[in-house]
């Protein structure tokens, strides 16, 4: 059992988790990150630089960290899925967060866009988003690096949007395109979902955990995988409940505080798997409504042929998978259902 009390237990070390650990630490906050999957190197676990022939499906995948334990887009390991993200990072517009007042549907949210704005400037800082300003009402401006070229497929679809009355623009992605003293500029070395070897893209480990681990105030517990949120007599919370993912043993990290940021789907089943007898429906559920309305995130997707370019000389246009995005502009027509949606290309 951990001795120590630590001010606050964060379970979860993804883009919530590791972030928030970092920001803690910096203000003197003693910090203890429990994530239920493995440590990953993104130097020696990820193999993006490695040709088809290195691999024995003769393929590169898509999708391959290399880690016992950490083998695919789902699984758990420190950084969370910020190791294997596409690192496109959009800001909520004020639609976004009034969609009531906007759209008739769902509810608004107790905070504005305007609440929000000075911590996107501070995170796009730190991570490092590139893109441009484009001036659109519901994909608000940034603090953005140069963004990477168009490729020709999106100079097509480009024209195509604008016949429509749409906009195709530079996409945002938390990858860097001016290298610093510890990162580099994105090299277009491969696919962003397999993985960065060269933290060119952002992932929470390598930019905000490692740093905070080097304070001393932050510790990790890997392979530790959360089962329950403990609470005392006096109906506060008091750390965590664990079990090893390797040798099955249990354990506890004790706290003055608890931060479940361990996903949308995982963090609810958190909250639901810490039942007692004062919580019986699981902690912070006497509403019931813990695991009801909550959407997280899904995609649709469609496959095309772009006509001008059927018969032309293969090029590597590849790049960092997807150059371009169409902002929603759903909200300009009339339309049977509410809110909108945009289009990433790749």
């Amino acid at each position: 059992m951990q001795a120590e009390i630590f001010d606050v237990v964060i379970v979860g070390s993804g883009a919530g988790g590791g972030t928030l650990a970092s920001h803690l630490a910096r203000r003197g906050v003693r910090v203890a990150i429990v994530e239920g999957g493995p440590r990953v190197n993104t130097r020696t676990d990820f193999n993006t630089h490695a040709m088809p022939f290195d691999f024995p499906t003769r393929q590169v995948p898509t999708m391959r960290p290399g880690k016992e334990g950490f083998d695919s887009e789902r699984t758990r390991g420190v950084g969370g899925k910020t190791m294997l993200w596409n690192a496109v990072a959009l800001r909520l517009s004020q639609r976004d967060f009034k969609g009531r007042t906007f759209e008739g549907a769902g509810e608004d949210w107790p905070i504005d866009y305007k609440d929000l704005a000075p911590f996107y400037d501070e995170i796009e800082r730190e991570v490092g988003v590139c893109g441009t300003a484009d001036g659109l009402e519901d994909l608000p401006d940034g603090i953005f690096l140069p963004p990477v070229p168009l490729k020709c497929s999106d100079e097509i679809l480009q024209r195509g949007a604008r016949a429509v009355g749409a906009r195709l623009v530079h996409v945002r992605k938390a990858t860097r395109t001016v290298p610093t003293s510890t990162r580099p500029a994105c090299h277009f070395c491969g696919n962003c979902m397999a993985g960065c070897d060269v933290v060119a893209k952002y992932n929470s480990a390598d930019v905000h955990i490692a740093p905070a681990e080097e304070s001393g105030r932050v510790t990790v517990f890997s392979n530790c995988i959360v089962r329950e949120v403990m609470v005392s007599n006096e109906n506060r919370a008091t750390g965590v409940r664990y079990i090893h993912r390797v040798h099955r043993q249990e354990g506890e990290v004790r706290g003055r505080a608890v931060v479940a940021a361990c996903a949308c789907v995982q963090s609810v089943a958190l909250l639901l798997m810490s039942s007692s007898a004062r919580y019986p429906a699981g902690l912070a559920n006497s509403s019931g409504q813990l695991g009801r309305h909550f959407i997280p995130h899904f995609t649709g997707g469609i496959e095309c042929v772009l006509e001008d370019l059927r018969g032309t000389k293969p090029v590597n246009d590849e790049g960092f998978l997807d150059h371009a995005y169409l902002p929603s502009f759903m909200h300009t027509k009339k339309r049977p259902y509410a809110r909108s949606f945009g289009a990433q290309v790749n």
